[in-house]
């Protein structure tokens, strides 16, 4: 009967040790296979967001605002959120106001130390997103304070942030990006 007694810890520790080694193998193997991110290369820029001003034969002067939009193609995928970077000199430009030119997404502006991060997100109301072709999707009013080439930059990247479109499986894609140099006379 001692035997028994003794052998039914022993058979319990044991049983405790192999449970505890089957749950840690599987903890091991769930956090060694690679997640799936994105279908999408993201070092393959597969889409274009670029700027241009509205009105290119207005004379640009000081305190008169400056339309400029940021012009995408997504290359037939479906847009259901944005983010983009938008650098330019705070010293010499005011950004006035950004708004979605697309009716079915919702435009958020935050403001960093050298311009401004816009995120666009697809309406509740919308079941599929927007296929960019050439399609201004960002109107930017900047009114310029001193005279002068300024420089407005679509940026791929800024600290943690980046420039880049997300897609209706949730792939994120990263759009080439520009500048443009306007002159303030």
């Amino acid at each position: 009967m001692k035997k028994t007694i003794i052998a039914v810890p022993i058979f319990l520790f044991a049983l405790l040790i192999l449970i505890g080694g089957v749950v840690f193998v599987i903890a091991r193997y769930q956090h060694s296979t690679p997640q799936k991110v994105s279908n999408i290369n993201p070092s393959v820029p597969l889409a274009k967001a670029q700027l241009k001003v509205a009105n290119s034969d207005q004379k640009l002067t000081v305190g008169i605002p400056i339309r400029v939009e940021i012009v995408g193609s997504s290359l037939n995928h479906a847009v259901t959120g944005y983010d983009v970077i938008v650098s330019y000199d705070k010293k010499t430009l005011t950004l006035v106001s950004a708004q979605s030119l697309l009716p079915s997404f919702n435009l958020f502006k935050i403001e960093k130390e050298t311009g401004v991060t816009l995120t666009g997100v697809l309406s509740l109301a919308e079941k599929k997103g927007e296929i960019l072709s050439a399609t201004p999707f960002i109107a930017l009013n900047f009114v310029p304070k001193t005279y002068g080439a300024k420089t407005i930059s679509v940026m791929p990247s800024l600290n943690k942030s980046k420039t880049q479109f997300i897609d209706q499986d949730n792939n994120s894609f990263l759009p080439l990006g520009n500048e443009i140099t306007i002159s303030v006379q």
